[in-house]
């Protein structure tokens, strides 16, 4: 497990946290604009009390104190999944598009 997972695992009240598709280079697409470095963040039946966009900006938060060079990563996006929906808040350069 890396430091990603286990910061979200301790911070976040959902049933499990998958850590996919890490991309490091240049990239492109017309609706994100260009990134060079890419995570995508999947929460499997979360439980916040708030809106999915401000539990996005909590855990961004903790795991730019938690995670050492996670300010490195410019494009985050989160997938909060539940059984009936998925939600979904892109960050970039640490704000919510």
């Amino acid at each position: 497990m890396n430091s990603i997972e286990r910061s979200l695992q301790q911070n976040c009240n959902c049933e499990s946290v998958i850590v996919e598709d890490r991309a490091i280079g240049i990239q492109f697409n017309k609706q994100d604009g260009f990134s060079n470095s890419k995570l995508d963040i999947t929460l499997i039946n979360p439980s916040y009390s708030s809106s999915a966009e401000k539990e996005a900006n909590r855990l961004n938060r903790i795991l730019k104190k938690d995670v050492e060079n996670y300010n490195s990563i410019d494009f985050v996006t989160f997938y909060f999944k539940s059984d009936d929906s998925t939600e979904t808040v892109k960050i970039k350069d640490g704000n919510i598009l």
